[in-house]
């Protein structure tokens, strides 16, 4: 009797332990941005002035290109240097939804309280060179539009 307790008790936690160690990939957030995503990106232009968006590994920053009587300029300082309705610059963190399509969020719950612009945002990956971004804001919810962005 006391043999098949054991081996009854032994399989019991073998049992649980072979289970509850499979991983769950459906909401796996990973660290940075994903590496299709990542590198130079640029809006149309309209009433000559694009932004460029750069995708690093963690970090993301934009800034404004403005097309002047010389040619076109960098805007290095001052509000109109930056789109901050549009700038997401927290450290991220995303979620693959699907094929082509990603959630990002900011790593630290805290920090959209402090930012003017987006406190997350969905990537659809049109194309290698093709993207189009759809942010949220806390005070007004999803954009009603996407940004689209074309690789630099």
């Amino acid at each position: 009797m006391k043999k098949l307790s054991l081996i009854l008790g032994s399989l019991a936690v073998a049992g649980t332990l072979s289970v509850g160690s499979q991983p769950a990939n459906a909401a796996t957030y990973h660290n940075g941005y994903p590496k299709t995503i990542r590198g130079n990106w640029r809006t149309s232009t309209t009433l000559g002035e694009y932004f460029v968006f750069h995708f690093s590994k963690y970090y993301d920053f934009n800034h404004a290109v403005v097309k002047t009587s010389h040619g076109w300029h960098t805007l290095k300082e001052g509000a109109a240097s930056i789109n901050p309705i549009n700038t997401f610059n927290f450290p991220a963190r995303y979620r693959k939804l699907s094929a082509h399509t990603y959630y990002i969020i900011p790593t630290k719950k805290w920090m959209h309280r402090y930012n003017r612009g987006a406190d997350r945002m969905k990537i659809y990956k049109k194309s290698s060179k093709k993207m189009a971004i759809k942010y949220h804001s806390a005070k007004f919810g999803w954009a009603t539009r996407l940004e689209w962005l074309y690789k630099k």
